[in-house]
This record gives C-alpha cells, sequence and structure tokens, in this order.
C-alpha cells in the first residue's frame, strides 16, 4: 500500500481584500508577501474571521481503490474489492458518511468497523459481497441502503450499531446474522428467500415482533435472545429443531407457536421469559433440553400432545436445570392413557407443574372427514407423529409424495436416531435441509441407496414401486419377516413392474401393504400421501409395530 499524500488543508476565507494577498504568497513562494502588513499574522486573522477548515485525506490502496476524505465524507471509487481500510484510525472520528462507488465489486471484513460517528453508508448495486463484522460498532449508523446483488448478510455485520433504525434487506439474500446489539432496530422485513438465520443474529436487538418467511428452514442458536421487548413470534413450518438459546430472557415474550415438524427443543431455548403464558409441545417432539422453560415464573399452560419427550442435554456448558425449573403452579396437560408419562418422567421435568389427563382431540383437518376411506390411515399417522399436515388446517391427501418425504416418514417411524452429514453419501442433498438426516440415515442403513448415477432425488416424486423396495429394506433392517409373496396373477398390469422392484411388490402384495390402484398395481405411478398414510398403518398394524 501506497501513500501518495496526507495534509491539513487550511482553505482561508478572510472578509477583507487581504485574502488574495495571502494565497498569493503562500502560491508564488512569498513574491506578493510585502502585502500583508508587518503586525498581522495572517493565520491568527483568519482564526478571528471563522476559518473553514476540512481534513482531506487521499491514496489509492493495493486494489486500485481512490480513498478520499473531505469534508466529512469518505468516498471510495474504482473497480475492485475492499480488502483493507487505508484511513488512519485518528481520522476515522472525522467520518460521517461513506460513499461507495459503482465498481466497487465488495466491503472486506471489519472493513468499516469503529467508525463511531458515521451516520450514513451509501452501497452501490455492483457490491456483491460484505464481509464479517464490516460496519461493526459503527455507532451512529442511522441508515444504509444494501446492495441488490447480496446473498448474505454475514456475522456481526452491523452488530452494535446502536442507532440503525430501519434497514430493507434485499430479495436474493439466503442467510443472515449480523444485526446483534441493534437496540433501535423494532422491526425487520425478511424477504422469502431467505432460508437461514444465522446463530445470535438479531440478539439484544430491539425488536417487539418479526415475521419468519416459510422457507426458513434453519434458525442458529441464540439467534433471538435477549430480545426483551419480543412479545410474540410464529416459527416457521420447515423449522424441525429450537436451538439452544434461540429465545432464551426475551421477557416480554407470551406466545409462541411450535410446528408440527419440531423434534428437538434445545437447552435453554425459552429460559427466562417470565411472561411466556402457555406452550403446546406437539407430537413430533421427541426431546426437550435441560433449562428449557426454567424461569418461566407466569407459564400456565403446557400441553404435551404425543409421547413424553425425552430429556437432553445440548453439551458440557448446559444448565443442570430442569427444564420447568421455577414454573409456579403450571398445568401440564398430557394424552389420557399414554403410558409413557410415569411418574418418575413427570418429576424430571421439574415441580412446578400439575399434571392432568387430558383426552386429546383428534386431527382437525378440513380435507380429512370421518367417511373418506383414508381417515384412519391419517389420524393413524397423524396421532403418532409419523405423517403431520400440508398446514394447520390442510392434510393434503391426494398431495403427490416427494423422496424426500417418504424418507422423512420411515425416519421419523424409527425414531429419528442421530445421524452425521457425510457430503459423499449422496451429491445432491446439502446440509441443513428438512430431509438431510433422514437421507443420511437411509443411505447409512441402506434402505435407500438412490439413482444409478448416485443422487436421491429429494424432490422427485416416489413411485408405488419405488415405495415397496423401500418398505421393504426397512423391515429386513428391523429384522422382520419378509418371505410373504403376493399373487400377482390379478393385476392387467403386473408385468409393468421395473425388475429391480419385482422380489419387493411382490412381498407388498403379499404382506398386504398393497391392495391396488383401480385394479392395477400400478407400479410407476406416483403415491399420493393417503395412500402412504395407508400403506405405512398397514405395515404398522401387520407386524405389531
Amino acid at each position: 500500500m501506497k501513500r501518495r499524500w496526507l495534509t491539513a488543508l487550511l482553505a482561508v476565507t478572510l472578509a477583507f481584500g487581504g485574502s488574495a494577498s495571502v494565497l498569493a504568497a503562500e502560491t508564488d513562494g512569498g513574491a506578493a508577501g510585502n502585502e500583508v502588513e508587518e503586525d498581522e499574522n495572517p493565520v491568527e486573522a483568519a482564526e478571528n474571521e471563522e476559518i473553514v477548515a476540512a481534513e482531506i485525506f487521499s491514496e489509492v490502496d493495493a486494489n486500485g481503490l481512490a480513498w478520499n476524505l473531505e469534508g466529512g465524507v469518505l468516498t471510495i471509487s474504482g473497480n475492485g474489492m475492499i480488502e483493507e481500510n487505508p484511513v488512519p484510525v485518528d481520522l476515522k472520528d472525522e467520518v460521517i458518511s461513506v460513499v461507495i462507488r459503482e465498481g466497487v465489486t465488495g466491503i472486506g471484513k471489519e472493513a468499516f468497523s469503529y467508525y463511531h460517528y458515521v451516520e450514513h453508508i451509501s452501497i452501490p448495486d455492483s457490491v456483491r459481497e460484505i464481509g464479517e463484522f464490516a460496519f461493526y460498532f459503527d455507532d451512529l449508523l442511522t441508515s444504509v441502503n444494501l446492495p441488490a446483488g447480496l446473498t448474505e448478510i454475514k456475522v456481526g455485520t452491523f452488530g452494535y450499531c446502536w442507532s440503525l433504525a430501519e434497514i430493507s434487506i434485499p430479495d436474493g439474500v439466503t442467510k443472515i446474522g449480523g444485526f446483534n446489539n441493534c437496540g433501535a432496530l423494532t422491526s425487520i422485513s425478511i424477504p422469502e428467500s431467505v432460508t437461514e438465520i444465522d446463530e445470535y443474529a438479531f440478539a439484544n436487538s430491539g425488536l417487539t415482533s418479526i415475521s419468519i418467511p416459510e422457507n426458513v428452514i434453519k434458525i442458529g442458536r441464540g439467534a433471538f435472545a435477549h430480545c426483551t421487548s419480543l412479545t410474540e413470534i410464529s416459527i416457521p413450518k420447515g423449522i424441525t429443531e429450537i436451538q439452544c438459546n434461540t429465545f432464551a430472557d426475551c421477557l416480554e415474550l407470551r406466545r409462541v407457536t411450535i410446528p408440527n415438524q419440531v423434534t428437538k427443543i434445545g437447552d435453554m431455548a425459552f429460559w427466562g421469559c417470565p411472561n411466556l403464558l402457555e406452550i403446546t409441545i406437539p407430537n413430533s417432539v421427541k426431546s426437550i433440553g435441560q433449562a428449557t422453560f426454567a424461569h418461566c415464573q407466569r407459564l400456565q399452560t403446557v400441553t404435551f400432545k404425543g409421547d413424553a419427550p425425552k430429556i437432553i442435554k445440548e453439551n458440557e456448558y448446559s444448565s443442570d436445570e430442569e427444564p420447568f425449573e421455577d414454573v409456579l403452579n403450571g398445568i401440564a396437560y398430557y394424552p389420557a392413557g399414554n403410558p409413557t408419562y410415569t411418574e418418575e418422567i413427570k418429576a424430571a421435568y421439574g415441580s412446578g407443574l400439575t399434571w392432568v389427563e387430558k383426552d386429546m382431540p383428534k386431527m382437525s383437518f378440513t380435507d380429512v372427514n370421518d367417511i373418506d376411506w383414508y381417515y384412519d390411515a391419517a389420524d393413524f399417522v397423524f396421532s403418532r407423529g409419523i405423517m403431520t399436515g400440508m398446514t394447520d388446517t390442510e392434510f393434503g391427501p391426494s398431495v403427490k409424495l416427494s423422496r424426500a418425504q417418504f424418507a422423512t416418514i420411515l425416519y421419523r417411524m424409527e425414531g429419528e436416531p442421530e445421524v452425521a452429514y457425510n457430503p459423499a453419501a449422496f451429491p445432491d442433498v446439502r446440509e441443513g435441509q428438512f430431509y438431510t438426516a433422514p437421507a443420511m440415515w437411509a443411505k447409512s442403513t441402506g434402505v435407500i441407496s438412490g439413482y444409478e448415477d448416485g443422487r436421491f432425488g429429494p424432490a422427485d416424486e416416489i413411485t408405488r414401486e419405488q415405495m415397496a423396495v423401500m418398505m421393504y429394506r426397512y423391515a429386513n433392517m428391523l429384522g422382520l419377516d419378509t418371505s410373504a409373496e403376493g399373487d400377482m396373477s390379478g393385476f392387467p398390469d403386473a408385468g409393468r413392474v421395473s425388475p429391480f422392484a419385482e422380489r419387493e411388490v411382490n412381498w407388498a402384495v403379499g404382506a398386504g401393504l398393497i391392495k391396488g390402484d383401480g385394479g392395477n398395481v400400478n407400479p410407476q405411478g406416483t403415491a399420493e400421501r393417503a395412500q402412504c398414510a395407508t400403506i405405512i398403518m398397514r405395515f404398522m398394524d401387520g407386524y405389531g409395530l
């Protein structure tokens, strides 16, 4: 990095005719110096007349970007990435506004951190990347325009920007982090493109409410911790885990909706939410962490819809408090006749709960009626948390089933065992998807081997013969008897069964899982959710599971 010049320039403007002589003396090597009276110091005279002075800094950095600071405005122009900030530390406090010109392609890590007096930042659409902690601790920053091509707001980007009250996140951003300790930020609009909210993204911010798009499938630990003004939040249906400390110390939080897909609630997830009034634990939840609802003193109603979740401990730093420590006179409802709620389990949750058996209402989907042929099957899989609704009110009986969804169903039947992500298992299965763990489990157990090219095909609609193959492999994995053979002669299209699935379809017919589709076995036909629920119910009933 080469500094071209740095100086303090005094631009003197005088209210008397000698001003031109002073400038001439500076530029002409003193040739006009005789025009200044001997008893008058030009600098002192200028100070008496309220000189306008400005610090000026100019430099070209290693990437060829020109930096210029004048009158409190820092301007960066050229083509390339901002990697290091050449402005001396002693001049940072002179910057009130940052203007980045079109042509700059990125802003590096910590590029403008600790600019304590900057109020506005202008970023052009040519910028595609903003690094971690780029504007960290810019105390007086009130406004910033984010470029349209940005895809991620990284960790700490606007951390401790206390005065940032409003910001617009452009469509196309998929991951959000870095608004922690933004005390003036009371609301924010998150675009539909966002799929992940990073760890501590909004921790200790001023949020009073927030709408999270349904496309979000991951919320990191501590994402909304210490949001003391947050009163209500709805968790997207794609979330399968509420991580450690996610809503800890949200003092005004009163209501939370936990969707049916959530299987795990981590340690201290709602720790210290004294105004939380009620919570429903859906039947999909299999485990609850320690101190999950500890110090929620006003918690009045806890409703468990499924089997008693196991109590888990996240890591060595977890609290040793019981899940409902310090809850005062709360009522815990649990399904009548459910044997998993033993006295030992109840005691392990905490002493502040009074346990009451309750006949839980059955499913209330508007598209499932008690006269429908699939009613019992839908109720069977729903009540056991094997299949959930497409929405809170719709089961989606005629919706085509994807391979990812069916793998998830088998994974739930198996109790959702812990499994590590292996990128080599399937090239088209990314980490963090709702089907990632089911796909990893299915691959490791041999239940699903994938296509010949190695792909899993998560979005592909599953065929009836593919379902039969996976069910057959799952039955063998459980050590069940798969020797049944069906009479295929009654199906006109029996010859259309693919060679790889002949044995498995034959077994599915013999075991009573497949009884025909309009008189045909329909091996390449796409399975619908109602058909899948029926096959699962027949399988579990037939094998006494």
